[in-house]
């Protein structure tokens, strides 16, 4: 029984082992993924974040700046009045200057309150065109004060920029009154590059802190793969050396190891006589069912079974095993082996035959004991009832002659002469 526990409890820490064999590179590879994740998710927030920080500090900046100017070189209705020379030549004033005290500006758009397009030095679009309020644009620059959006690509050609952006706000006069919009194109190549040097500088820390924590992670699991194999040697030793013959079946019914005790069970003296046979070819197995329950326990159901099966002392002699079958499985739950456990309880059953003949032999005896002891009982109680009629018989004698002693004497003879 000791041993049957050792065997069973082999086979649980088999199946745990089984199931531990992905479970490590599926973890490096869930951290690994989760590393870069959280790196992808990280780099983009920040690089947002701090792209709309400079461009809200600039875009403030840009708008004192665009006021200042407005009250030192443009008039009251020059944006109105743009086809009118003078103030056409004050909006051009205005423009370059504004492109002399704003960095990175490309070009610049002046449209007045109803959405004109006052002034410009793009080639693609003239002065007279007007904005449609329905786009929306405008609205928008009036609720917020400023709008930022991603120029057009028909103005990145005629500048011949790919990184171009747009920044819309109004124009104020001394008294804080709208005059108007300005949309100046920024080139961002510049910030850009500062973003992507920031994008790298944060992807170089996250790949660091991913090799470090892989490593980290491979040397835990590296000692955790020793503790395994020096299980599965421990494991090994105790199915080799149990008294219980284990092999074990692949899905499609191939023996794929058998241990010394199952080579005794099935006196074969090489382990090739029966690695790669098909159990499910086996007559035996066909006869006292056991193909049925492989294939059961292939599908995933456990199963204990005894059986009698023919032996190779003679048809006189009977011979008895135990079947125990433990599907195997992945971490999926899909079976990749069975594990089957044989005991030889021929010796066991004998003994339970003897048991219960001598069993019936006893309770033989007890029957011819008691159907003996009953007659004898019977006896005596025959015998007691003969005794006890003739203490009764006696006790009347015994009155009667009083009452014939007592009559005597009245009759005047005395009882010493009877």
């Amino acid at each position: 029984m000791e041993n049957t526990a050792k065997s069973h409890k082999a086979v649980h820490h088999l199946q745990k082992i089984q199931q531990k064999k992905p479970v490590a590179k599926k973890t490096i590879i869930t951290i690994g993924s989760i590393i870069v994740m959280l790196g992808i998710g990280v780099t983009f927030y920040f690089t947002n974040r701090i792209e709309k920080f400079f461009w809200e500090a600039r875009t403030s900046s840009v708008a004192e700046v665009v006021h200042e100017l407005v009250i030192h070189y443009l008039k009251k209705g020059d944006v109105d009045n743009w086809q009118n020379a003078e103030s056409n030549a004050r909006l051009a004033e205005f423009a370059k200057e504004a492109m002399h005290f704003i960095p990175s500006a490309a070009t610049i758009k002046i449209y007045s309150n109803d959405g004109i397009l006052a002034w410009t030095d793009l080639k693609h679009v003239q002065s007279g065109y007007q904005k449609p309020e329905s786009d929306g644009q405008l609205a928008q620059v009036r609720t917020n004060k400023k709008m930022i959006m991603p120029a057009g690509e028909t103005t990145k050609d005629e500048l011949g920029k790919e990184s171009l952006l747009e920044v819309w706000s109004i124009m104020d006069d001394h008294d804080g009154n709208m005059i108007g919009y300005f949309e100046i194109y920024f080139d961002t190549s510049d910030i850009q590059t500062f973003i992507n040097e920031i994008k790298y500088s944060i992807w170089v820390i996250i790949l660091t802190m991913l090799g470090i924590v892989l490593v980290l992670i491979k040397l835990a699991f590296r000692e955790q793969d020793i503790r395994i194999i020096e299980q599965a040697e421990y494991l090994n030793g105790i199915i080799e050396q149990s008294p219980i013959g284990i092999y074990t079946v692949n899905t499609n019914g191939f023996i794929e190891s058998y241990n010394p005790a199952m080579m005794r069970i099935h006196d074969i003296a090489d382990t090739n006589e029966a690695i790669g046979k098909n159990v499910f070819d086996a007559v035996a197995y066909q006869k006292n069912g056991l193909d049925k329950l492989l294939l059961s326990g292939l599908g995933g159901v456990s199963f204990e079974t005894e059986v009698e099966v023919e032996s190779s002392l003679g048809a006189h002699k009977k011979t008895y095993r135990h079947y125990y079958g433990v599907p195997l499985k992945n971490p999926a739950g899909d079976v990749e082996h069975l594990l089957v456990m044989v005991e030889d309880i021929t010796d066991r059953k004998e003994l339970e035959r003897k048991v219960t003949d001598h069993a019936e032999d006893l309770e033989t005896n007890i029957n011819e004991r008691t159907k003996v002891l009953q007659e004898k009982i019977g006896e005596l109680e025959r015998f007691q009832r003969l005794t006890v009629d003739r203490e009764i018989r006696m006790t009347e004698l015994k009155q009667e002659i009083e009452k014939l002693r007592v009559k005597l004497e009245s009759f005047g003879v005395k009882s010493d002469t009877i």
